[in-house]
């Protein structure tokens, strides 16, 4: 069946966790066997790795095998993603009355315009940084509405670095591969 072009970085992938798992450093092919003792760990780099979540296919016997598999998965992953971006969006909208397209910046309306501190008088630099703050705290409120819809409680630092709505399912589902 053979790797197709856009296969190549899954290869390179499933090659370097391969080599991992069973100490092999070169002559890995498309054709190398993967043994069972191997499949599972294999199976286990792949989806911490790419952070995708899938039941392991015990059948796999080649290197090859591997790749189309993910192919799969990924591509399953990829779909499911798209339409967890539709609901975000949807959900957003509701929240906000805007559409944001996935790589616009929430609650850009109310975003301050740059000001020039050297030429700025008191007023301004204090409107400015009100400014600043009502947007500060319409996009941290709408993203508290998010974690509560999908239920994300961890704490960490690409949630609360999240501007979009792309880079939001980025940390609630997961990347999209292509």
């Amino acid at each position: 069946m053979g790797i197709f072009e856009s296969q190549e970085w899954l290869f390179d992938l499933v090659s370097d966790k391969f080599a991992d798992v069973s100490g092999l450093r070169t002559g890995i092919e498309e054709d190398t066997v993967v043994y069972t003792k191997n499949g599972m760990s294999l199976w286990m780099k792949l989806c911490e790795t790419l952070k995708i979540r899938a039941n392991f296919v015990p059948h796999l016997m080649t290197v090859e095998d591997y790749v189309h598999e993910w192919s799969s998965i990924i591509k399953k992953h990829n779909e499911a993603r798209a339409i967890f971006v539709e609901c975000l969006q949807k959900f957003v909208e509701n929240k906000t009355g805007h559409v944001y397209a996935p790589d616009e910046l929430l609650c850009s309306e109310l975003q301050p315009k740059s000001i020039d501190e050297a030429k700025a008088t008191k007023l301004e630099k204090d409107q400015y940084l009100r400014e600043e703050m009502a947007f500060a705290n319409k996009v941290g409120s709408l993203k508290n509405a998010v974690r509560n819809h999908y239920r994300y409680f961890k704490y960490d630092t690409p949630f609360y670095e999240a501007d979009t709505i792309s880079k939001l399912t980025d940390v609630l589902f997961g990347k999209e591969y292509r």
